[in-house]
């Protein structure tokens, strides 16, 4: 009963994807300089092709597991303090249907159906190892000493039963492991330096003191002062379970919608079941704007406090003079992100260290701008192969 799966495309121009056994890898770049992302970081690797010399350093370093912000116990959902919480408008991305790009529609399929087979090899390994349990509990009952006068004849056809199940569970465990997806890409040297410049930036914006997710907010004309519903998050570099990679994913936690998975040539979003959206990098724009926060929880290691300002205020930002404890408040710089497409991708997240998030988007723009034009070009070749 062996099964194997093994299809090769070719997303566009230079990046290829590989669904095989040996688990999801990519290297970037070209035949003998290259870079290499894998679960520890990136590497540079450099070669004189046929001269068996090469060199190797890592750029950049991936923890073995994701490091979250620090977020104390007990810190709430916080919204600003004159506005009802359900009364702000809400910041959620479209439907995933509705923010997919056309383009991966293809390659969207053919990951949803490498998911499904490995769902139904999971399902069928479940069974045979329940099946295989059964039967070696039967066996070793019959072995039993005053069982054997009358199961003895049984034993030969119990043995050869639960021979018959770990085949079954050796065959599944081997097809399981050769439905993993393989992720191979060839980009230009431009675009492999823009992508670790991104992922560098990355790693110094995911270890920002807190990170909040805006979930609800009215901007009311003051720039200065926004009435806004956050709820803490965490960036880190993680594996999709759609993908199981040996280059992590740059995540974005979102605490209303579907966390965000930037990979090098699409960015993942999925919902709570197996369905999920493919998102292309040209239709996204991550903006960065400074905001000045009137905070009323402790101030982050990180950030800077640049003036202060009141709990309550009127609809012109001045002390609200009704209430007569009106206590003075810190006024914190924070960086703000603002991720959208114009198929209704939507998310904004909050940063206590401003500098962080500036670079970041400073480094996706640049990342942008050096991706080969998708005008004109097919996102998949003629070579497919199952």
């Amino acid at each position: 009963m062996g099964v194997r799966f093994q299809k090769r495309v070719q997303v566009f121009p230079g990046v290829r994807l590989n669904f095989s056994r040996s688990g999801v890898s990519a290297t970037l770049g070209m035949r003998g300089a290259n870079v290499t992302v894998g679960k520890d970081g990136v590497h540079a690797n450099l070669g004189l092709p046929g001269s068996g010399v090469s060199w190797r350093e890592k750029i950049v370093s991936f923890p073995p597991g994701a490091v979250e912000p620090e977020i104390p116990v007990g810190w709430r959902e916080e919204q600003g303090s004159n506005t009802p919480a359900d009364s702000l408008p809400e910041i959620a991305s479209a439907p995933l249907e509705q923010i997919a790009s056309a383009g991966l529609a293809e390659l969207r399929r053919l990951i949803f159906e490498a998911g499904a087979q490995r769902r139904g090899l999971k399902a069928s390994l479940g069974e045979q190892r329940h099946l295989l349990k059964k039967a070696g509990v039967e066996l070793a009952q019959a072995r039993q000493w005053w069982r054997k006068i009358f199961l003895g004849p049984k034993i030969p056809l119990l043995e050869e039963r639960v021979e018959r199940f770990q085949t079954d569970v050796r065959e599944l465990e081997q097809a399981l492991s050769a439905s993993a997806i393989d992720l191979d890409l060839d980009l230009e040297p431009a675009v492999l330096d823009a992508f670790v410049a991104l992922a560098r930036a990355f790693e110094d914006l995911r270890t920002a003191s807190r990170i909040w997710d805006i979930t609800r907010q009215r901007d009311d004309g003051r720039p200065d002062s926004q009435d806004l519903q956050r709820r803490p998050v965490h960036f880190s570099f993680a594996d999709s379970a759609l993908l199981k990679c040996q280059m992590r994913a740059m995540m974005f936690g979102n605490a209303n919608g579907s966390d965000m998975h930037l990979y090098p040539m699409f960015v993942l979003m999925r919902a709570q079941g197996d369905d999920f959206a493919l998102i292309d990098p040209r239709d996204i724009v991550i903006s960065y704007e400074a905001v000045s926060f009137v905070e009323d929880q402790p101030v982050p290691s990180d950030s800077r406090v640049v003036g202060e300002g009141w709990e309550k205020v009127t609809k012109t930002g001045e002390r609200d003079r009704r209430f007569g404890r009106n206590r003075t408040l810190p006024t914190v710089l924070y960086g703000a992100l603002s991720v959208y497409s114009r198929a209704g991708l939507n998310e904004r997240w909050l940063v206590s260290n401003a500098s962080f998030a500036e670079r970041f988007a400073r480094a996706w723009a640049a990342y942008q701008r050096v991706l080969p034009p998708l005008e004109g070009q097919g996102y998949f070749g003629n070579g497919a192969e199952l």
